[in-house]
């Protein structure tokens, strides 16, 4: 069973699509249909599932991604305040 947002998602030798399979910005950029600046604008305001970090590269894991769309892209954590506001 193929997932809908890839029609060619990374696969394993027995043809499994492991949800622990790390995508980088680009892919997942293409994946959502954004610029890669906009997927990190996202990233910075809380948008997205947490990526993992591996030493300066910055990856996501498949598996988080294909659940929080399926869970219709909710904010993972909420927007920091910015300084300028008042409490």
């Amino acid at each position: 069973m193929h997932d809908l947002l890839d029609p060619f998602p990374p696969q394993t030798l027995d043809g499994a699509t492991p949800a622990s399979v790390l995508i980088d910005v680009g892919q997942l950029a293409d994946l959502l249909g954004v610029s890669t600046r906009t997927l990190w604008r996202h990233a910075s305001a809380g948008k997205l599932p947490e990526p993992v970090r591996l030493g300066g590269c910055t990856r996501w894991r498949r598996g988080d991604i294909d659940r929080w769309v399926a869970d219709g892209c909710p904010p993972v954590r909420p927007a920091a305040k910015l300084s300028h506001q008042k409490a």
